[in-house]
């Protein structure tokens, strides 16, 4: 019997972290220079900027994708830089601020990519 306590014990844990694992994303919130310094991205506004595939992944934020609906911004301007779907999220604020981005359908949001990059002013 404890044997397979033991097992069941052992298949939960793995079901556990498989299931954490799937629910993780990452966002990183910076200036363009910020950005480039970091080597998330590389360009200018003038050709528009491109998200390197070999970035430090260490500079992001992690976060439960189950849990996190809203991404606090606190800046003039913000820009989502990353492929994510324009209808599965929206800025919070008004014309002097863009509080935050809000994550209106999160399925939708994090179906392309598990990397936010949000480019501020």
């Amino acid at each position: 019997v404890q044997s397979q306590t033991d097992k069941i014990s052992d298949q939960s844990q793995k079901i556990d972290d498989q299931t954490a694992k799937l629910n993780t994303a990452y966002y990183i919130i910076g200036t363009a220079k910020d950005l480039k310094k970091k080597g998330v991205i590389k360009g200018d506004f003038l050709k528009g900027k491109v998200i390197l595939d070999d970035f430090n992944k260490g500079d992001f934020t992690r976060i439960d994708i189950r849990k996190t609906t809203e991404i606090p911004i606190l800046s003039k301007k913000a820009d989502v830089l990353s492929k994510h779907s324009t209808s599965s999220y929206k800025f919070t604020g008004d014309k002097k601020l863009v509080q935050a981005l809000q994550i209106t359908d999160p399925k939708s949001f994090w179906g392309v990519t598990k990397y936010l990059v949000i480019v501020t002013d």
